[in-house]
């Protein structure tokens, strides 16, 4: 930020269009990496859950081998059992939910800050 800011030599308008856009271009670009990793996060969970009907289907194939019925029957057992879900040092979840609480975080604070303004 501060590198884009104090590199780019420009007079004092455009600095202080610089001083406001780039923490919004910022704010911008990190909350589309976090969309899009929340986004991966989503669909890796329900591929894996996904994998649990796929190997309830298979188990209706009458023409397996019955070393292979057994291994997808452990496997089956191991992932119907698991719950999938991804965590950030199991402090909370990283899924939709967390894209709600960040607007709702930050929309907060806004208004808390606006309310401020007024004050003094």
């Amino acid at each position: 930020y501060y590198a884009i800011l104090f590199v780019v030599p420009t007079d004092n308008l455009d600095r202080t269009f610089l001083s406001i856009m780039v923490p919004i271009g910022c704010a911008v670009f990190y909350f589309i990496l976090i969309f899009v990793f929340t986004g991966a996060c989503k669909l890796s969970v329900y591929e894996a859950n996904k994998t649990v009907i796929l190997l309830q289907k298979m188990l209706l194939v009458q023409d397996l081998d019955p070393g292979t019925m057994k291994e997808i029957k452990m496997f089956l057992f191991q992932s119907f059992n698991r719950n999938i879900k991804f965590t950030a040092c199991d402090i909370f979840n990283i899924d939709c939910h967390l894209l709600g609480s960040i607007v709702g975080a930050v929309t907060t604070f806004l208004v808390v800050l606006i309310q401020l303004r007024k004050i003094v």
